[in-house]
């Protein structure tokens, strides 16, 4: 998602260029407010909030120049909306963007837009001593459109990124809602298609280098919610059963690699459920748009209706859908001697699987995913195998960046101060969490 995000960024100095060409192809005029609003776009205005951010953070004094604006214009009510009421701004700093650090560039300018009226009348106030970069009306409706395209992203981010879930089964199911919401957003801001089709073609590019890595489709498939559902419902047929038929392998090659609890030894279906947090529509497509699109909406930042499509050039329509396609094999690959009963046994468990009901479409939602296999690890003793292989795999590496990343603190900083031999004994602990509950009983002697 963050290299999509930073193709994005990077076409768009082209937007404008691509959006004329596309007009012109057409022989279709430019008005004049489209005309400002691609002068607008050429004037590469992410450039000039960088460059505003750097002016505020020049120096201690300017930083503290704009907080103290922030604080009086508060207290005055000086901030005003276009409809003459006013509100207060956060007394907050301005962030840099950072492209290796995910939803930076989304930050920087979600801080600045909400900052930009403190900014103007700093710029205003210092005038004489320092100039502070300020963007133009039409650069500040250019930007609140492309945070507009970057919030989709965010939120994409933001779930995938969870820490305390697997959220990997989740991630062909958000980059669809991604993709679609962005197409969407190709239609109501036309002269930013070319941004968001570089954006669409990346996320396309990722998901066919991996849908034919089995981790994805097993993750899909042990989580209750989801099974096979979605797969069967955005993938092609001989796609699902090729899926369908890499689960029943997995789950034979389970049966014969390791030894399980005998079904006789095995309770019946559980009827301990794991407890919802809030229902979700009954479509699991229209599930992860929901989380994806939260607070999202799809207009632009002007007034301006968007053209009506028998005069518009469908901009987007270079991008190929469905972008899913199998190099499965549709019959599972199995030993020759391969015993009659291990493939039945795995059939049935794969039946009752899917035909259990404790975690349905209409009642998807949140819930604890490890929590449910502890609950069903004896109803369903092969799934639950599959289930603790691919459940540790992360769909983004943020939480892994994280971790090192706090060598920083961890190790350049207290390492002026402590000597080598209590440095090198404080190590990172990556497996406490899992003993904090154990207590060690030690028999008297």
């Amino acid at each position: 998602m963050n290299l999509a995000v930073n193709d994005m960024l990077s076409s768009l100095s082209d937007a404008a260029a691509e959006y004329r060409a596309e007009m012109s192809q057409w022989d279709l005029p430019i008005d004049s407010k489209t005309e400002s609003y691609l002068q607008a776009l050429e004037s590469q205005p992410v450039d000039v909030v960088r460059a505003a951010v750097h002016d505020c953070r020049r120096s201690g004094l300017r930083r503290e120049g704009l907080h103290d604006i922030i604080i009086d214009g508060n207290r005055l009510g000086r901030f005003r909306r276009p409809d003459g009421g006013a509100y207060t701004i956060r007394p907050l700093q301005l962030l840099r963007d950072v492209p290796t650090r995910w939803s930076s560039t989304y930050n920087m300018i979600e801080q600045y837009l909400e900052l930009h009226p403190a900014i103007a009348k700093l710029a205003l106030q210092i005038r004489n001593d320092a100039r502070i970069t300020v963007a133009s009306h039409k650069q500040y409706e250019v930007l609140q459109d492309i945070l507009s395209v970057l919030w989709v992203a965010h939120n994409a981010q933001q779930l995938l990124s969870a820490e305390k879930t697997p959220t990997l089964a989740l991630a062909f199911p958000v980059y669809e809602a991604v993709i679609e919401h962005w197409e969407q957003l190709c239609g109501v801001i036309p002269e930013l298609s070319h941004l968001i089709s570089s954006g669409i073609s990346k996320l396309q590019e990722y998901v066919t280098r991996t849908q034919d890595v089995p981790v994805h489709l097993l993750s899909m498939f042990v989580n209750p919610s989801l099974k096979l559902d979605w797969i069967r419902d955005n993938w092609t047929p001989p796609q699902a059963a090729a899926a369908e038929a890499a689960v029943r392998e997995m789950g034979l090659y389970q049966r014969v690699d390791a030894s399980y609890p005998s079904p006789h030894h095995c309770g019946g279906p559980s009827t301990t459920h794991v407890k919802l947090q809030q229902p979700f529509d009954s479509s699991a497509k229209s599930w992860a748009l929901r989380l994806v699109t939260a607070g999202a909406t799809l207009r632009r930042a002007s007034e301006l209706p968007p053209l009506d499509n028998s005069s518009r050039p469908e901009v987007c329509s270079s991008v190929a859908r469905p972008w899913i396609h199998s190099n499965h094999n549709s019959t599972p690959a199995t030993q020759p001697n391969t015993d009659a009963r291990d493939q039945m046994l795995v059939d049935e468990e794969f039946a009752r699987y899917m035909e259990d009901k404790t975690v349905s479409n209409e009642q998807m939602g949140s819930f604890d995913l490890t929590e449910y296999w502890k609950v069903h690890q004896y109803t369903y003793p092969l799934i639950f195998r599959i289930a603790m292989d691919v459940l540790p795999v992360q769909a983004l590496s943020v939480s892994s960046e994280r971790v090192f990343s706090s060598i920083l603190k961890h190790a350049l900083i207290r390492r002026r101060r402590e000597s080598p031999t209590a440095f090198e004994n404080d190590d990172l602990d990556f497996m406490s969490h899992m003993f904090e509950n154990i207590s060690l009983e030690l028999d008297e002697p």
